[in-house]
């Protein structure tokens, strides 16, 4: 049986983090990946990279993607805010990873 992200919750904030990504759809994942490249982080990001920047959005974000979806336009609006304002320490952490 699967976990759920409430069920991660007691595990930590990464642990919810990555229970999201993991079940996150191959189009939820290319939205993040658009968002990001739209702020200007960089393009043809790997699956690690896309991964490492997921780790890094608020917590507001999560909350957005657990309720509806990596692919919500509320939710991707609010990632491109983030990589936007963000985009240097984004980067910093996709090219050390």
């Amino acid at each position: 049986m699967g976990h759920s992200a409430a069920s991660t919750e007691s595990e930590g904030p990464d642990a919810v983090r990555r229970a999201i990504w993991g079940r996150a759809s191959d189009r939820e994942r290319a939205h993040f990946h658009d968002a990001l490249v739209s702020a200007g982080v960089a393009a043809g990001l790997s699956e690690s990279q896309l991964e490492i920047a997921w780790r890094l959005v608020p917590e507001a974000i999560v909350a957005g993607a657990i309720e509806w979806g990596l692919a919500d336009t509320e939710v991707r609006d609010q990632v491109f805010a983030f990589a936007k304002a963000d985009s240097a320490l984004i980067k910093e952490r996709i090219h050390a990873g």
